[in-house]
């Protein structure tokens, strides 16, 4: 036999309780008027559609950086096997996607700045209506 505790050890009456009071909350709610309400809900709304355009912008990108390493890849192939004129047309065409990329990520960190800038209006909008931690 085992002299480890087990599960019936743990039920046993000797297990201390754990106090689940409820935590009552010391701040009451607070009601933002109706035309800051209507403020912040418009700039969130805004910030989400951004950041969706954001992170359409980055998938984009990376899309197209990862075609730009296949025709990379291409190029050095062709270049490998005596295809000069294979590797430089696959070389241009890597260069204009990777600008390509390029053009989309700085597109997506655009995108993300105003959703920011949104998410920071929201918060400002609400900032006077902040009751904040309750006082002790």
């Amino acid at each position: 036999m085992s002299t480890d505790s087990g599960w019936n050890d743990y039920l046993s009456t000797e297990t201390p309780a754990v106090d689940v009071t409820p935590v009552v909350p010391t701040v009451e709610p607070v009601a933002v008027p109706e035309p800051a309400a209507t403020i912040v809900q418009s700039e969130l709304t805004s910030a989400t559609s951004d950041q969706q355009w954001s992170d359409w912008h980055a998938d984009s990108s990376a899309s197209w950086a990862d075609s730009a390493q296949s025709y990379v890849d291409y190029a050095q192939q062709s270049a490998a096997q005596g295809y000069f004129d294979a590797a430089d047309s696959a070389m241009d065409t890597a260069a204009n996607h990777a600008s390509i990329a390029g053009a989309n990520l700085d597109t997506s960190i655009d995108y993300q700045a105003a959703a920011n800038t949104h998410v920071e209006t929201a918060a400002a909008e609400l900032a006077p209506y902040d009751a904040g931690p309750a006082a002790e």
